[in-house]
């Protein structure tokens, strides 16, 4: 009877023993899976997100192209001809307002652009792009520099600030008297709507030493349709407020009224990958960013 019972009891024992091992182990599984899965987890979204990365690239590359078969040669380069939209990428190459909002350069205002000593600009605007030189406004203005809209910054002086040049591929026109002035910069809490200064009329001298208005000069160098021109604005004095403030730059903008070519296309492009997205966006400089050819020409 005793032998019977020891047997039982070992059983029992046993069984508790094995239930026990198992229970262990079914806690050890968990533990370990509650670090596998995460990490699984994990290698899988980098997975997808590669592959949304790689989608929005492939976009980028079928852009540059699209570039490369949209565009037509320039002084300083290739300008895209269209704007297109493909199946993962859209490219903007051409704006009516320089530079398109939102895209400006300067660091106090992203719808403007700036310009300074050293960093002139230059802008293609030949093939006859421009049909009526009094419907462009060019507007500069000084940056809110205290950023407080309340507090109007000056520029002071009296010097010529910014000059301009026009290039043909036979000839140009230098501003002659016809500079920007100070009184021509807006003032840095207002919007310059009312700012706008017309090239139209404005006199330069060509090559040859003959005086020619601004306009003039277009049409004949520059309105047939195949010519290429360039217009370069320059900073040619130091920028002051009224009280002797220095000002780092300028800000400036363009309104042609009618599309031309950016001075960098737009090119976006999105890939997706279950749930994830991934955008790419390139800038394609269409016009010189050389400063070394960015010169001007004093006579």
């Amino acid at each position: 009877m005793k032998l019977h019972n020891i047997q039982n009891t070992s059983k029992g024992f046993t069984i508790v023993l094995a239930m026990g091992i198992v229970l262990i182990i079914t806690l050890l599984a968990l533990l370990i899976l509650e670090y596998i899965i995460p990490f699984s987890k994990n290698v899988k979204g980098i997975e997808n997100s590669s592959k949304a990365y790689y989608e929005a690239n492939s976009g980028i590359e079928d852009a540059l192209w699209f570039t490369s078969q949209n565009s037509v040669g320039s002084e300083s380069g290739t300008i895209i001809s269209s704007t297109a939209v493909g199946n993962n990428f859209t490219v903007i190459g051409l704006g009516d307002i320089l530079p398109p909002v939102g895209k400006g350069n300067s660091e106090y205002d992203s719808d403007w652009n700036k310009i300074a000593e050293g960093q002139p600009i230059q802008l293609d605007i030949g093939s006859g792009a421009i049909s009526n030189w009094n419907t462009v406004d060019f507007y500069f203005r000084v940056p809110d520099l205290d950023y407080n809209k309340s507090s109007s910054e000056i520029l002071g002086g009296s010097n010529p600030i910014v000059n301009w040049q026009l290039s043909g591929e036979a000839d140009a026109v230098n501003a002659s008297g016809s500079y920007i002035y100070p009184g021509d910069v807006c003032d840095s809490d207002t919007s310059c709507s009312t700012g706008d200064i017309n090239f139209s009329l404005k006199t330069g001298i060509q090559l040859a030493g003959t005086s020619i208005n601004f306009a003039s000069f277009y049409a004949t160098e520059c309105d047939d349709g195949t010519e290429q021109c360039s217009l370069k604005l320059s900073v040619i004095n130091d920028l002051e407020l009224s009280d002797g403030t220095p000002v780092p730059y300028l800000e400036w903008k363009i309104d042609f009224g009618t599309p031309v070519a950016l001075r960098f296309a737009q090119v976006n492009s999105s890939g997706k990958s279950y749930g994830f997205k991934k955008e790419l966006e390139v800038k394609v400089a269409q016009q010189t960013v050389i400063e070394a050819f960015d010169f001007t020409i004093f006579q």
